[in-house]
């Protein structure tokens, strides 16, 4: 049984860190895509290029649905089909609409079972109680900014082979390591029966038990919006630093450049908070969110007041991708901290995605429109100060009024 959670484990990560390539990728192949469609809205483009993280967010509960009725190898394997058609699509589409279809709605919706059912599934092999919960939860998600770090190739090689292709080559690595993981979940399929019906005589208790339920109420809802106002400028970068950075004068090369800082940076973060989740963070995650978000408001402010330069900007993104790497690697942790013992985890994770999907599109799609009236994207760095002090509000708001253990 160890070795199958060892083998599950790690080709989910690299499965994840794929499709997390993928993902990254968009905000440097935007320009290409843009000279494929000419006289398209750039609040469209980027919509649809937030829509593979966003629909893959809100898409949670379904997945949740789905892997009861199926299990976690199906769900996988009709998220994979799914992806695998819209990517194909992608390439040969002949309007931005059938784009919008390919990506927005074939692969982003397969994605969500793809991504959701591994994470749900590990966290079913180390619940809240196991010493390795935050470690193992948080490394699903850890490893993603290497993702951003190596996005930068996929321009460079759409220089050659151009963007259509491409995706093509996403999908054949897709496909390669989605296989590999879904052979390596049959193995687990029988020894995950027992912790099925521990996890139904679990609920029954707890619904039997004494609970807050208002309190419980009100705990959710706060968390939800500080979720949609985090994602709303914690995750943009990807997608727009790259076209932001030509817009100022940078080179291409040194623009996409700016997206591997940020991604280094981040990455960094991110492992460093997986090492040190269970063994000095444990129980303390909303606090480092708060703490995150307070320490980003500084640079957000000098950022706004200086010109955009090559090293503001690579200073800049190096900061936020620091601050930025634990809300994304414990967004699956934090939810076990929101009620006692870690109770309907899967449940509140899933409304938690739904608001980082809804935040990345209102972030996006903001961005688009602030780009489309003032011709650049600098006030967008107002709109995430504002966001900020926001998400710093409902958090501290969020640790004085949840139901304690």
């Amino acid at each position: 049984m160890v070795s199958t959670h060892k083998m599950i484990l790690v080709s989910a990560i690299a499965l994840q860190f794929w499709k997390k390539i993928i993902q990254a990728s968009f905000g440097q192949l935007l320009m290409d895509i843009e000279r494929s469609f000419p006289n398209t809205n750039m609040a469209l483009l980027l919509a649809i290029g937030s829509s593979d993280f966003a629909i893959e967010s809100i898409l949670t509960f379904q997945c949740l649905a789905q892997i009861k009725l199926f299990g976690h190898r199906w769900t996988l394997e009709i998220g994979l089909w799914l992806s695998v058609l819209g990517l194909i699509l992608m390439t040969t589409s002949q309007n931005v609409y059938m784009l919008m279809v390919a990506h927005s709605v074939l692969y982003a919706g397969g994605g969500s079972f793809l991504v959701n059912s591994i994470c749900f599934l590990i966290g079913e092999m180390y619940p809240k109680n196991n010493k390795l919960h935050v470690f193992t939860t948080s490394l699903i998600n850890s490893l993603v900014p290497g993702a951003v770090i190596l996005a930068p190739l996929a321009g460079r090689l759409a220089d050659v082979i151009g963007w259509r292709k491409v995706y093509l080559v996403f999908t054949l690595g897709l496909v390669i390591l989605a296989r590999i993981t879904s052979s390596c979940m049959w193995k687990y399929k029988n020894a995950s029966i027992d912790l099925a019906l521990q996890r139904v005589n679990s609920t029954e208790n707890m619904l039997h038990s004494h609970f807050p339920k208002r309190r419980t109420v009100c705990t959710v809802v706060i968390y939800l919006l500080a979720a949609i106002t985090t994602y709303t400028f914690s995750n943009q970068l990807f997608y727009i630093i790259t076209k932001h950075g030509i817009d100022m004068g940078l080179s291409t090369f040194n623009s996409r450049m700016l997206v591997v800082f940020f991604g280094t940076s981040e990455f960094v973060s991110r492992i460093t908070f997986s090492i040190l989740g269970d063994k000095i963070l444990k129980n303390l995650i909303i606090r480092t969110w708060i703490v995150a978000t307070i320490m980003s408001i500084p640079p957000t402010i000098v950022i706004i007041a200086v010109d955009h330069t090559y090293l503001n900007l690579a200073v800049y993104v190096s900061i936020m991708g620091l601050l930025y790497g634990p809300l994304g690697a414990a967004c699956y942790a934090i939810c076990g901290e929101l009620l006692p013992e870690g109770r309907f985890i899967n449940e509140v994770y899933s409304l938690s995605n739904v608001g980082h999907g809804t935040g990345l599109i209102i972030g996006l799609v903001s961005d688009g429109w602030l780009f489309n009236m003032t011709g650049s994207f600098s006030s967008v760095f107002i709109f995430n100060l504002i966001m900020q002090i926001l998400s710093t509000f409902l958090f501290t708001t969020l640790l004085f009024i949840k139901v304690k253990d």
